[in-house]
């Protein structure tokens, strides 16, 4: 200063409490930058994102605890090209009200591995997965609310009029009136009793309309002690137990005891519980030997047709 008056200090501490003051706001501006609120929109619309599954990721985003509805389709399928829009307005509305789901699509082609452990069949499949548990959409009414209602309902797993599958064998429950047989103890298991053995697929229509009957004949069996259990065997799982028995096309329904083996004719053609129950009480080694005792009179007859035959030629 030009004057030789002393300086006064004493308004110091405020310029300096001034200063601070404008540094912890800067501070505070530089690390949590405004979001406004399309930037807010933005960020917060990355949860109703359509993500993309591969084999490589699709357990990472199907198996987070979230709840998830899945659309497997190709690029290539008729009917996926047709029902498509359904999926789009389906889409727009999750994203247009927040719904708490979480959206994801596979193209069959590039997701083998996706497609054998949600047992996917035909194309499109619509699949909702949470808490490690998966549920087929069965209806045929394809349509914005139908989806939707599909998607938001509290699914339990007694009442869920679906099919229902588990992401880990382990997790699936034991039916105590089918029991599940595979490769590795089909012959354990089998070794002792009677058995009424379901082959099925996964996906086939046929079997799942015949399953609930024999899985009722199975517990009528037990309750009443008919001498037989109800098993069940996924073909697609076990195609050496199918090609062992020929147990083509599913369904396909053998009574197998001791080793031997009949099975029903025609096993696509639904039946009563009674003559599933008609069924499972044969004793296979009975209905073997009678098989070649008729099969011996056919033989005997054609030959006794043959030398007629040739008599007549005579």
């Amino acid at each position: 200063p030009s004057s030789n008056r002393p300086c006064d200090y004493s308004m110091a501490p405020r310029h300096w409490l001034s200063l601070l003051c404008a540094l912890l706001l800067l501070q505070h501006v530089a690390c949590n930058p405004v979001v406004d609120d399309e930037d807010e929109e933005e960020i917060g619309s990355e949860e109703w994102e359509v993500v993309e599954l591969t084999d490589d990721n699709y357990e990472k985003y199907l198996l987070d605890g979230n709840t998830w509805l899945l659309r497997v389709y190709n690029t290539g399928c008729a009917t996926c090209k047709i029902l498509s829009p359904h999926w789009e307005q389906t889409v727009s509305h999750i994203q247009e009200f927040g719904l708490p789901l979480r959206m994801a699509q596979a193209q069959a082609a590039f997701s083998d591995q996706l497609n054998r452990r949600l047992k996917i069949g035909n194309l499109p499949s619509l699949v909702l997965v949470n808490n490690r548990m998966y549920y087929h959409y069965d209806s045929t009414t394809h349509d914005k609310l139908t989806y939707i209602d599909f998607a938001t309902r509290r699914w339990a797993e007694d009442d869920f009029e679906g099919d229902v599958g588990y992401f880990f064998k382990e997790d699936e429950p034991e039916d105590p009136y089918m029991k599940t047989l595979t490769q590795e103890n089909f012959d354990e298991v089998t070794s002792t009793g009677k058995w009424l053995i379901f082959f099925y697929g996964a996906r086939c229509s046929y079997c799942k309309d015949i399953m609930p009957i024999v899985r009722d004949a199975g517990k009528h069996a037990i309750m009443h002690d008919l001498g037989f259990r109800v098993a069940k065997v996924e073909g697609r799982e076990c195609p050496q137990l199918a090609r062992r028995f020929g147990a083509f096309p599913w369904p396909f329904l053998m009574v197998y005891e001791n080793g031997k083996g009949v099975s029903l004719e025609d096993g696509r053609v639904a039946r009563t519980m009674e003559q599933y129950l008609d069924f499972g009480v044969l004793d296979p080694l009975d209905y073997q030997v009678a098989e070649e005792e008729n099969a011996e009179e056919c033989s005997q007859c054609n030959a006794g047709c043959d030398a007629g035959d040739a008599r007549d030629e005579l």
